[in-house]
């Protein structure tokens, strides 16, 4: 019952198709996907399926709220600040708790399965709209985050490791047509990636695909030639509006075209407030509030970590950055681990896993919600992942030494 009520909460949580009750005559999906959670947690617990599970991961995220509560209350906009930190409890917290609460990687699954189709099916409909009318930004999920096109693509990039997870390699083992639908939503998304206009996203493939090869594939000359002649034939097929938008990427200073200007002096403008603000930053949710003194844009900076250093302080940075690194190194090491063992369904898992991590990383690296809802579920996921497969290893290892 627990990882059903998750799964509905996650959906809910991330892509708001009613955008919860801020619209008037709605239903509040909020409200009611908390209750249903909160009450299965609870009932879990009292019944004894159960009893909450504290890990490091937790621990981690404790430390990270009390920094940003910390720097919320040294904000000269304290109040701006603190409503800020509220907004992010109300779903960061509830990740913790499914974190906690999920008791085996069957459990898990669940979870990602849900995370997959609710992406996939909006993702499939950005894809097929983008097939139809081409090269567009015309593309979101009405209401939330994801109502963005960028951040939208970035979420499809990253979840489409785990589209071909469960295509090729789960143990449900998918009729035909469950088949056809989680390719046809693997195909669409991809499409949907490319056809969205997004520069981070494009950045973010070609980042995958070099981690896949250099990191995680075991036979790397056939897959690089493989992945070689598969995205040529993509790349053959992109329309030239494509290609106007990559070459405006440039790795330098210097940049011609008008949103990567603006994106400079934005990052500028970051250092600077960073440098006069070196411990505290101005305050989390701050900085449209005192832009005007570092630039005249009157946006975001485009990169999470320039977020994290200039509204969270440098002390801020390096807690996320390290939740960041310690997620990964953990899933590498499961990954490391399942080969030698020769469990290939935890090797694929969290080899997709890795993959998908990476995917979003690179593009929020152009974007400014350093706690997007799915890239925090994702973190949860991982490390939640971690302590299962440990448990799973040594609840076998003890078994064996019995029969001994």
């Amino acid at each position: 019952m627990f990882p059903l009520a998750a799964s509905l909460y996650l959906w809910s949580n991330i892509f708001r198709p009613l955008q919860f009750a801020h619209r008037p005559g709605t239903l509040p999906v909020a409200h009611y996907v908390i209750i249903v959670l909160s009450f299965s947690y609870i009932l879990n617990i009292v019944r004894r399926k159960f009893s909450p599970r504290w890990n490091i991961f937790i621990f981690f995220n404790i430390i990270l709220i009390l920094w940003i509560y910390i720097a919320s209350k040294n904000s000269i906009y304290m109040s701006v600040s603190m409503s800020h930190l509220t907004t992010l409890l109300k779903y960061i917290v509830p990740i913790l708790f499914i974190s906690s609460g999920l008791r085996s990687i069957q459990d898990l699954k669940i979870v990602l399965a849900a995370l997959v189709f609710s992406v996939g099916i909006w993702g499939a409909q950005a894809g097929v709209y983008c097939l139809i009318h081409g090269v567009t930004i015309n593309i979101g999920i009405p209401g939330g985050l994801l109502e963005e096109r960028n951040y939208l693509s970035a979420v499809m990039l990253s979840i489409t490791p785990l589209m071909i997870y469960f295509l090729f390699n789960y143990n449900w083992k998918f009729k035909r047509w469950g088949r056809l639908l989680i390719g046809f939503m693997t195909v669409t998304n991809v499409a949907g990636v490319f056809l969205s206009n997004s520069r981070g996203a494009t950045i973010g493939v070609v980042g995958v695909v070099v981690s896949y090869i250099f990191l995680l594939s075991k036979k790397k000359v056939r897959d690089f030639i493989v992945l070689f002649f598969l995205i040529g034939i993509i790349l053959f097929f992109l329309p030239k509006e494509y290609y106007e938008r990559v070459k405006t990427i440039r790795f330098s200073r210097t940049q011609t075209e008008h949103s990567a200007q603006e994106r400079i002096e934005l990052a500028h403008a970051a250092v600077y407030v960073t440098m006069e603000n070196p411990v505290f930053g101005i305050g989390p949710g701050c900085w449209l509030l005192r832009e005007k003194k570092y630039s005249f844009i009157p946006h975001y900076q485009h990169s999470i970590w320039l977020v994290l250093s200039s509204e969270y302080g440098i002390p801020g940075l390096l807690i996320y950055s390290f939740i960041i690194f310690f997620t990964f190194k953990r899933i590498y090491n499961v990954r490391n681990v399942s080969l030698k063992i020769n469990d290939e369904d935890s090797y694929y898992l969290s080899s997709c896993l890795i993959l998908a991590l990476i995917g979003v990383l690179i593009c929020y690296s152009f974007l400014n919600h350093p706690f997007g809802e799915y890239l925090w579920t994702l973190v949860a996921c991982i490390n939640t992942y971690h302590v299962l497969f440990y448990e799973k290893l040594y609840s076998l290892h003890t078994d064996d030494s019995e029969e001994i």
